[in-house]
């Protein structure tokens, strides 16, 4: 059954008026997808619209090949890892990522081949290309993989000495050139191919642990955590960038961020995030989706994905999945 949120959004009042404007966007379809687990769900995948790929606690990897409206499991043997990461090239091809390895398929899920083993928990993987990916975590201090023969193997190219937080998330906008943010408030930047990272980002004053990013273009993208997100836009001489950052009106944690073809959704307790196109005053503020009843969803979600321009999945914990569809601005 299908349940419509409403954005809303409460404009502040001019001194002197005593009226007070609310502006009412098109409604949000949502549809509860039945879920084929009751364990927390940590990540998803959509490469087309219709097929999509989930992952999350006890090893559980399932796949979909109708929009969620079923599920096959291709799940891990052993049940005592969690699945961090679930990311597929083709319907064929796929990589997730547990508490100390990486996984990969060539057979739909059929079978899993473990394709590195490591001491670091793997938190998230990007490919950049049908050959080179990044794989990003850490133990006791940062650590970057890297794959340069389509995931076949994985090398360890940066792992600092010494003490500290790792990586929760990698963003790359080419083969080169990527970000990564680390478990706390800190954004690090690579310019050649991960061999070296520099702290370019430290947003103490807005947003704490930073939990995931996604970039754009050089210096331009979006981060998310706890109480917050920030949108960074660099300037056209590359010199500064500009950012545009605001917390979280109900203190709930914003745990994922998703970006496709210009749309951007983030998700994480109680919360879906939007940006949306507002005609008089010509910009795109970030809002809420609430239900009608004015309430928050009562979902707290780990990862989102879209499947086209204009839906997108969120999954979370206790196996929630929820399905958004938003009218085509």
């Amino acid at each position: 059954m299908k349940k419509y949120l409403f954005v809303f959004c409460i404009c502040l009042l001019v001194m002197g008026c005593k009226k007070k404007y609310v502006l009412i966007f098109p409604t949000v379809s949502v549809q509860q997808i039945a879920s084929p687990v009751t364990e927390d769900l940590q990540s998803i995948c959509f490469i087309s619209s219709s097929n999509g790929f989930i992952g999350g606690s006890k090893g559980n990897i399932y796949k979909t090949n109708n929009g969620g409206s079923s599920w096959t499991n291709i799940s891990l043997s052993d049940k005592t890892m969690n699945v961090e990461k679930v990311l597929f090239i083709s319907a064929l091809k796929g990589f997730c990522a547990t508490q100390q390895d990486v996984f990969r398929t060539i057979d739909g899920g059929t079978t899993w081949v473990s394709v590195l083993n490591s001491q670091d928990n793997i938190f998230d993987i990007q490919f950049v290309t049908a050959t080179i990916g990044y794989a990003v975590g850490g133990q006791y201090t940062q650590a970057v993989y890297k794959t340069t023969d389509g995931g076949t193997t994985w090398n360890n190219i940066y792992a600092p000495p010494g003490f500290d937080n790792p990586m929760n998330a990698v963003s790359f906008i080419n083969k080169d050139t990527g970000y990564a943010t680390v478990s706390d408030k800190r954004i690090l930047e690579t310019v050649n191919g991960g061999i070296k990272w520099t702290q370019y980002k430290n947003d103490e004053n807005y947003i704490y642990n930073i939990s995931d990013l996604v970039y754009t273009g050089y210096r331009t993208g979006y981060a998310v955590g706890q109480y917050g997100y920030a949108v960074y836009q660099n300037t056209s001489d590359h010199s500064t960038d500009v950012n545009l950052i605001s917390k979280d009106q109900y203190g709930y944690n914003i745990n994922a961020i998703a970006y496709r073809n210009g749309h951007i959704v983030a998700v994480g307790a109680k919360s879906i995030l939007m940006p949306y196109n507002d005609p008089e005053s010509k910009s795109y503020p970030w809002h809420y989706y609430i239900s009608q009843d004015g309430t928050t969803l009562p979902y707290t979600y780990n990862d989102v994905t879209f499947s086209d321009d204009f839906t997108f999945y969120a999954v979370g914990n206790g196996g929630v999945i929820t399905k958004f569809i938003y009218p085509n601005q």
